[in-house]
């Protein structure tokens, strides 16, 4: 179990979340007044405080209902790739496939398309009865799937696309539930957390789905690539899924009464931080990531001049993340101007 505090870096003077291991984060202890190194455990162990701005009070993080969301993470069991013939793929070196090896170089005149390849695709198993347990009758925060890119066509990356499954152990002739629920770039040699729909946890919980998988959409060579398998022991397929008890309403009240400063060793409130048009502030929804919400707020028109990436950079920025996929929950309100 994690449970999800910020704690000041003091070498970055930002607020970072504890789960993410950072070795140099800091929390205030209220008993000594004074800022020490985190260690990674349970808050209650390590006194942990945080500055609550209604109060004007440091108070142990554990109060917080913030504090109620885990976090649990569940490693793949099996993966097997398939030829687009959908049998097993003649590679059988424990990496997954996804995708088609070849294409035709019109200048040289070479056909690179081994027949017995094509559009390959892979299967991802897990624990589906682990994952069952742990968030059945749960309301969830937020599902990642974690992905290992191997090698790609092009030099500088291509394109994961994922699929979802209904298979609880590796099975001879491939099938799929549904294509395309989420697609990403990976750039070669990249490792990262893919944010899906919080649906698809629904579905694990229901036994609608029991794994993830990838494919490649076309022939296209971008979708041609490998990623690490259940072998890699660094870098396994790896679902990641945040939850509360659904006897728990998450405090909506959580951003107003604790501003994560960026200007020093004391937090502020949020109504003492403003510009000269005042802050603007957007709600999560279920589902979202630094993506989505970016994308949300260029196509209301909402904020105009800047691309996708440059919106999830400004909302990092303005909102204390020290990363693109932070933990963020439905009816969050993140500063966007």
């Amino acid at each position: 179990m994690v449970n999800y505090i910020r704690q000041y870096n003091k070498d970055t003077k930002r607020w970072e979340e504890w789960y993410r291991g950072a070795t140099n984060a800091y929390h205030y202890v209220a008993a000594t007044n004074t800022w020490e190194k985190m260690q990674y455990g349970d808050p209650r162990e390590y006194k942990a405080h945080r500055y609550n701005a209604k109060t004007k009070l440091w108070e142990p993080a554990y109060s917080y209902n913030f504090d109620a969301i885990t976090e649990k993470q569940f490693r793949a069991t099996w993966n097997r790739s398939y030829t687009s013939a959908n049998v097993k793929n003649h590679i059988d070196n424990g990496d997954m496939y996804m995708g088609k090896y070849g294409r035709h170089n019109t200048v040289e005149n070479i056909i690179y398309d081994p027949i017995y390849w094509g559009n390959q695709r892979s299967l991802i198993g897990f624990d589906f009865a682990e994952i069952q347990k742990a968030i059945s009758g749960k309301a969830v925060v937020s599902i990642d799937l974690y992905l290992k890119n191997k090698h790609t066509w092009y030099v500088a990356g291509g394109d994961a696309n994922i699929i979802t499954h209904s298979f609880t152990a590796p099975p001879s002739t491939f099938d799929y539930t549904e294509n395309r629920i989420a697609s990403t770039y990976f750039k070669r040699g990249q490792h990262k957390w893919v944010s899906l729909d919080t649906k698809f946890a629904k579905q694990l919980a229901e036994g609608t789905i029991t794994g993830f998988g990838l494919m490649g959409v076309n022939d296209d060579p971008r979708y041609y690539g490998y990623y690490a398998g259940r072998d890699d022991d660094s870098h396994y397929p790896t679902i990641r899924i945040r939850y509360y008890n659904t006897d728990y309403v998450p405090d909506k009240k959580y951003q107003s009464d604790f501003w994560r400063s960026q200007l020093g060793d004391k937090p502020l409130s949020i109504g003492t931080v403003t510009t000269s048009n005042g802050p603007q502030y957007t709600e999560v929804q279920s589902g979202d990531g630094l993506w989505q919400i970016s994308q949300r707020l260029i196509n209301n028109g909402l904020v105009t001049g800047v691309t996708v990436n440059q919106m999830m950079e400004r909302l990092m920025e303005l909102n204390g993340f020290s990363s693109t996929n932070p933990f963020i929950y439905p009816n969050q309100k993140l500063r966007y101007k």
